[in-house]
């Protein structure tokens, strides 16, 4: 009976449970690729539990708020606008993640940043496994963005620079470090699936104007 057990067990397992994932969802992937993968995905879901937990400790009116301006760069991620000539779009999307980060702080921006990825990647892959990459890292990139911008934001604030330069210093950098942690776990990881080695030069030239955007973005 216990080996029965044990058998039926397993048999469940391998239709529900992880194996029958990474069958659906991973095939492709190379045993790096799943760990880099999972890592992600651990990590952000962490930043998004840690995120929720803030958003819940906020007064009721604020949180509100925040899960509206959520909402709005949600909506926002699902209606690109198109760069003239070029194969690249803007996500209004992303302007309203930098204002709530100065509006609200990390908590709420991390959880409209979560909302913003999965929605755009939902737009651009039907993969499961690509939609919680995307959400998983862009939670974990505005939180390490969110804790730089107060460090940076209270440091400048200490010296002679003024309140509105302090602030636009502040997003510019939290814009950058989005901008590098997001991209570089999502391309390393593609490029593990592929077997290929990710270059400081390939990485950059594939993403560049990422991170122009987010400047462009923090500065509006």
């Amino acid at each position: 009976r216990t080996v029965t057990h044990d058998a039926a067990a397993s048999a469940q397992s391998e239709r529900w449970g992880w194996p029958r994932f990474r069958r659906s969802h991973l095939h492709d992937y190379g045993p790096a690729a799943v760990r880099l993968w999972l890592a992600i995905v651990a990590a952000g879901a962490a930043a998004l539990a840690l995120a929720l937990h803030g958003i819940a400790a906020i007064a009721p009116q604020e949180g509100v708020q925040a899960l509206g301006w959520a909402a709005v760069a949600a909506l926002a991620a699902a209606f690109p606008i198109q760069i003239p000539r070029t194969k690249h779009s803007f996500a209004a999307g992303d302007v309203v993640l930098f204002l709530v980060l100065a509006l609200h702080g990390t908590a709420a921006a991390v959880l409209a940043s979560a909302l913003e990825a999965f929605t755009a990647s939902a737009r651009t892959s039907v993969r499961l496994s690509s939609r919680l990459a995307s959400l998983a890292a862009a939670a974990l990139a505005m939180t390490l963005a969110g804790l730089a911008y107060a460090a940076l934001l209270s440091w400048l604030r200490g010296g002679p620079v003024p309140p509105a330069a302090a602030q636009g210093l502040a997003l510019a950098a939290a814009a950058l470090i989005h901008y590098v942690v997001c991209t570089l776990s999502l391309m390393w990881v593609v490029h593990l699936k592929r077997g290929a080695r990710l270059t400081p030069a390939a990485w950059f030239s594939g993403t560049s104007w990422v991170g122009a955007l987010y400047l462009l973005s923090s500065m509006l």
